[in-house]
């Protein structure tokens, strides 16, 4: 149902699926041809679906006519210190046609990227879930990377400043629900005593010098 689409869809408990699958033997073939797939579900329940979607779609071949010979959920432990770029490949549906796509993610993990794939088709184009096709999955080098919203990140000296931050008390006694000034959130390189009375008075005296 759409009600239990939009829950795990939420949380983003997506896993990678390895399913092998093939025809039921017969007297015409005993040894039929064995079908491999990595699919991307929630659980084995829906991966099985996804299965024998896309080899009713390609290979002609019905769950009624076939069977499942091997599940695996493959598991990557993501390097914590190292971001990775990947790249995927996928087909999704819009309201119009369907369209075939690739993106470039950063990530420290294969389905951290998928996640971010699904969240962004799914704020920016507004396709479902059931709507994409990932053909795809691999790890780009730096050198080849062809988006600037990657790419901007690839510069060894890129700087993050913080020019604004929300100073709070060290305990709960030093914190004051009504102040008579207004607060400032402007960093400032100095050890105040107490929290932002010393920072204002810094910012004071810097407006009137610039007057």
């Amino acid at each position: 149902t759409w009600e239990g689409q939009r829950k795990w869809a939420s949380k983003m408990n997506i896993h990678e699926y390895r399913i092998t699958g093939r025809e039921i033997p017969s007297d015409k073939k005993p040894h039929p041809t064995l079908f491999r797939l990595s699919v991307y579900a929630p659980n084995p329940v829906f991966a099985q679906s996804r299965y024998w979607y896309y080899l009713r779609q390609y290979k002609s071949l019905k769950k009624a006519n076939g069977q499942i010979i091997q599940i695996e959920q493959m598991k990557e432990k993501p390097e914590k210190k190292n971001v990775k770029i990947f790249g995927i490949n996928f087909v999704y549906r819009s309201r119009q046609r369907i369209h075939n796509a690739s993106k470039e993610f950063r990530d420290i993990s294969k389905l951290g990227a998928v996640r971010q794939l699904y969240m962004e088709m799914a704020g920016k184009h507004h396709v479902n879930f059931r709507g994409i096709s990932i053909v795809d999955v691999k790890q780009i080098p730096p050198g080849k990377a062809k988006r600037e919203s990657t790419k901007q990140f690839l510069n060894p000296k890129i700087k993050f400043p913080l020019p604004h931050r929300v100073l709070r008390p060290a305990s709960k006694q030093f914190s004051d629900h009504f102040r008579p000034t207004k607060g400032t959130t402007h960093y400032c390189q100095i050890q105040h005593r107490s929290r932002l009375c010393v920072c204002q008075n810094v910012l004071r005296q810097i407006q009137i010098k610039y007057r």
